[in-house]
């Protein structure tokens, strides 16, 4: 079963406006256009990061994984939504915003990675004297 826009905008209604945008199989969900969670099948996955990861472990959440053509299986840093945040958005606003700091972090770090890696290396002044 899908999570149609409505749906999805309920459940993290207390965390803020999100909007959505179909992908591959399934919707992405951001705020500020930043995406951190999906919706693939039914199931709502957050972004996590180092920090966060424990948090969706200890409440028995799963990883997003997806199999390749050579047949090896993808882990991804996306966790399912804990259930009791399904049905109470205050406990869901909770779980978005840690999923939100995760994807911000790492948008925040890729775009000075970008800017590092296509900066060109300063010029040494010129030297006054021709030499």
């Amino acid at each position: 079963m899908t999570l149609d826009a409505e749906a999805l905008a309920d459940i993290f209604g207390d965390f803020g406006p999100v909007h959505t945008r179909r992908m591959f199989s399934g919707t992405g969900i951001y705020r500020d256009d930043v995406m951190f969670a999906i919706e693939v099948g039914g199931t709502i996955y957050l972004k996590t990061d180092a920090m966060s990861r424990a948090a969706f472990e200890e409440v028995g959440a799963r990883p997003f994984s997806y199999g390749r053509r050579d047949g090896r299986v993808v882990l991804t840093s996306l966790w399912s939504m804990p259930e009791q945040a399904l049905d109470d958005p205050t406990v869901a606003a909770g779980w978005a915003e840690r999923a939100w700091q995760a994807a911000s972090a790492k948008r925040a770090a890729a775009r000075t990675g970008r800017r590092r890696k296509g900066r060109a290396a300063p010029h040494p002044p010129a030297d006054p004297e021709g030499n």
